[in-house]
């Protein structure tokens, strides 16, 4: 059995890795738009493509974890809101991409802002959900462990 001191040191150690994770994703985003208003649409959507499947495999962890905690007496009410936003961000991932093989930088640099601002606030909201704003009793739930546990493997 993990003692609390063993177990807030693992999510910390989860937190930082997912905002490495977060801050490869942010880079790559830059690259998309460097290379769109360089007339390189081929290797922004190639890069693009790179994000979003990396993105995808972030959010769809994130749902594993929201589906545990909603089963869970004491959710808190912002997880709902968090997984409707992977449902806006990966809308605006459509458009990106749809965008990217036109070759319509006026739009793409809008909707890279966009989505960028939408991570960075969605992240905001793992910040609460990682380390402030869980009730302790399911922080402790053996299985969010798991779930830490797991994300960790697959990153």
């Amino acid at each position: 059995m993990t003692t609390t001191h063993e177990s807030q040191n693992f999510k910390q150690d989860a937190w930082h890795h997912l905002c490495d994770d977060h801050r490869k994703l942010d880079a790559v985003l830059t690259d998309v738009r460097s290379l769109a208003f360089s007339g390189s649409f081929v290797t922004g959507a190639k890069r693009f493509g790179e994000f979003r499947i990396a993105q995808e495999r972030h959010m769809t962890l994130e749902d594993e974890l929201f589906t545990l905690l909603r089963a869970l007496p004491g959710c808190p009410d912002f997880v709902h809101l968090m997984s409707q936003e992977h449902q806006h961000a990966a809308e605006i991932m459509n458009d990106i991409s749809t965008f990217l093989s036109r070759g319509e930088t006026d739009r793409i640099g809008a909707l890279l802002a966009e989505l960028a601002s939408r991570l960075r606030d969605h992240e905001k909201q793992e910040q609460r959900l990682f380390l402030l704003e869980i009730d302790p009793t399911l922080k402790s739930h053996p299985a969010y462990e798991l779930w830490l546990r797991h994300m960790l493997v697959l990153q």
